[in-house]
């Protein structure tokens, strides 16, 4: 009787470890419940702002093509593979990407799908949200969002500078990305060049049949220009400066830029826009251009020969005196100051035209 009992007894505490190992064994296997926090933040440096037109040119740029604006910080309590989702916006296509995390933190530089042939539409500044999703891979549940706010500007605002937030120094690009702004493929300016031969009232256009660039020699090629430039004047091109932007944030600078059908259609220029118009045109009948900046100041010049040998230096702000003297900039009147930017070398760079 003894005997039985101990027999049952030993058989009865084996059949509880075998339950109880068999149950460690099953929760072993069970996978944590995924915990996931999500947080996007936009790069310091551009300060919660979009500039359409400072994205463009300087994701143009084939050194900037792995430059990422906006930063992502992943918490996560397991080694995981998830969906990183971002809504349509009228800046962005949708688009979802497959991250590999790891336990812990996760910081990941983002290159979002821009509509960049929806800028030149921005014409206006307003309020933008970036909508994030993290997408469980397997299961398609929402582990997480973040709706990121920002500002954005006109695309006619252009980045002249911005203080490095790192190291407080002030970083100056104006002078290539205004050249984005010059742009001879618009097809306003066709119109204006057709007009300006057959204009009989322009006594330069007695010296010309065609535009030619530089295939008729030097002279040929001031004659072009300066047929240009007097036509703008017979125009009644005006001077009229709405230089400042908007922006209130004082680190980083804007400025508004026409763009060319706009200064030909609005008949006024200040200095950044009658540069970017004439360097426009110029370059639409092959003559080669370059912007020169200094201070508070723009004008520019051109290429009279094709070997770039010999140049003229037009302030496009005096165009509508109609004075040679004052339109034709002598070397002279350059100074330490002035920074030249050419437009050639610029579009090489990968700085293209904005449209």
């Amino acid at each position: 009787m003894k005997k039985n009992f101990l027999k049952s007894a030993k058989l009865l505490t084996f059949l509880v470890i075998t339950i109880l190992f068999s149950s460690c064994q099953k929760d072993e296997n069970i996978e944590p419940k995924k915990e996931i926090l999500l947080k996007v933040e936009s790069v310091p440096f551009i300060y919660g702002k979009i500039y359409p037109s400072f994205i463009y040119s300087l994701l143009g740029m084939e050194k900037n093509k792995k430059l990422s604006f906006f930063t992502a910080t992943i918490e996560s309590n397991i080694d995981t593979k998830i969906e990183l989702k971002l809504e349509e916006n009228k800046f962005t296509h949708e688009s979802i990407e497959i991250i590999e995390l790891k336990k812990g933190t996760n910081k990941i530089n983002l290159k979002l799908p821009w509509k960049f042939d929806n800028f030149i539409n921005i014409k206006t500044s307003g309020q933008i949200y970036f909508r994030f999703s993290l997408i469980d891979k397997d299961t398609k549940d929402i582990l997480g969002t973040n709706n990121l706010n920002m500002e954005y500007r006109s695309i006619n605002e252009c980045v002249l500078q911005y203080i490095n937030p790192i190291n407080q120094q002030v970083k100056y690009l104006g002078g290539q990305l205004f050249c984005s702004y010059i742009n001879e493929n618009e097809k306003e300016l066709d119109v204006f060049l057709r007009e300006t031969l057959d204009n009989k009232n322009n006594d330069f256009t007695k010296y010309l049949n065609s535009w030619s660039g530089y295939q008729n020699g030097e002279e040929y090629t001031k004659y072009q220009v300066w047929t240009i430039i007097n036509e703008l004047y017979l125009r009644g091109m005006a001077y009229s400066d709405i230089s400042n932007s908007s922006s209130s944030n004082q680190n980083i600078f804007g400025q508004y830029v026409r763009f060319p059908k706009e200064s030909l259609k609005l008949n006024q220029t200040n200095c950044v826009d009658g540069s970017v118009l004439l360097a426009s045109i110029l370059q639409k009948i092959g003559i080669e251009t370059f912007l020169v900046t200094r201070p508070g100041h723009m004008f520019m010049g051109y290429y009279i020969n094709p070997k770039h040998t010999k140049v003229e230096y037009i302030e496009t702000t005096a165009i509508s005196t109609g004075i040679y003297n004052q339109i034709k900039k002598k070397e002279e009147d350059l100074t330490n100051e002035d920074l030249k930017y050419d437009v050639f070398e610029m579009r090489k760079l990968g700085i293209k035209p904005i449209e």
